[in-house]
């Protein structure tokens, strides 16, 4: 068959040679677009699977009198309670929205400050997400206080070395005037286009929460960072989240109800309806790769089908 379709491509370009570049030139510019869409459908399904699999992010719903209002910001000490108080969590960290410190300066050694984004982050976030390291453990990197991690490209541009681990950084933000002095515990490699959070350096968590019972944050009707999760093997997330749903009400906070969205899946699904997960974007990808195949067809069929009918018109011709 395959030959077949070779013969008549040859057998037709030596006849039709001007309709077969006029087809040849529809069908590749076709088949490109196609191509083209399907890379960037692809790229966009491959955000965050990098990550570990039982690696979810904890979503709060607000219900009210009129409806559920649900926001990715939960109190800023859920996590570390999370950890200790309930035994499916194999482990579990915060971090603070990107925007919080996404517009600010970094400088070392009296130089000139540089523009980078910047994220407060729990002792454990290198456990929890597989960014990798250059230097540093995962374990202690951002354990002490008024420590920070930062990325290779940072690294060089401040030192020009990754060699950093011990020596002192200073950022500053627009929301936190004052400049903060921090020791650089780790240097991890750049964030990759296939990450939904990009960001330049970490804080450690402790600056947020500040002393013991002084912030905000440590209080559970104050809402803001981010928390996440990573299961114990064989955890069941339905069950999971069943047991936590009225997690926040042992705490004395009323109206308030928790659910798990795997993480890996945050960047298609980043929408809700009624309490729940919306399908749109997800809905689109597939939508997007459906038309890609019938397009394809279609360009095919476009470029063979006028050979055909000359070819049968012939056949007629000779009968007749």
């Amino acid at each position: 068959m395959f030959k077949h379709h070779l013969l008549l491509i040859y057998r037709n370009f030596k006849r039709y040679k001007s309709s077969f570049f006029i087809n040849l030139i529809g069908l590749s510019a076709g088949l490109s677009c196609t191509l083209l869409i399907y890379l960037w459908v692809n790229d966009e399904i491959q955000i965050d699977r990098f990550h570990n699999e039982r690696l979810y992010q904890v979503i709060q719903n607000e219900h009210l009198t009129d409806g559920v209002q649900t926001v990715e910001g939960t109190p800023g000490i859920l996590a570390e309670t999370m950890a200790k108080e309930i035994p499916e969590v194999e482990t579990a960290v915060a971090t603070s929205p990107g925007f919080w410190l996404g517009q600010s300066k970094v400088s070392a050694n009296h130089q000139p400050a540089i523009k980078a984004a910047g994220k407060f982050a729990g002792p454990d976030f290198f456990k929890v997400f597989s960014y990798p390291l250059i230097t540093g453990n995962k374990n202690e990197i951002l354990s002490g206080k008024k420590t920070v991690a930062i990325s290779e490209s940072m690294a060089m541009k401040l030192f020009n070395s990754t060699d950093v681990v011990g020596k002192e950084m200073v950022w500053s933000n627009t929301e936190m005037q004052a400049e903060n002095h921090a020791l650089i515990s780790g240097v991890f490699k750049d964030i990759g286009t296939n990450s939904s959070e990009q960001f330049d350096f970490l804080v450690s968590y402790d600056v947020l929460l500040g002393p013991e019972g002084n912030s905000g944050y440590r209080k559970w009707t104050n809402y803001g960072p981010s928390t996440f999760v990573v299961l114990k093997k064989d955890v069941d997330p339905k069950l999971f989240n069943t047991k936590i749903k009225n997690y926040l009400k042992t705490k004395g906070v009323k109206n308030y109800t928790l659910f798990i969205r795997p993480f890996a899946q945050s960047y298609l699904h980043n929408q809700f309806e009624n309490g729940k997960v919306a399908q749109r974007k997800n809905s689109l990808c597939k939508a997007i790769f459906a038309y890609c195949g019938l397009y394809s067809n279609h360009c095919l069929y476009q470029f063979h089908e006028p050979f055909y009918c000359k070819s049968i018109q012939k056949i007629k011709r000779s009968w007749g």
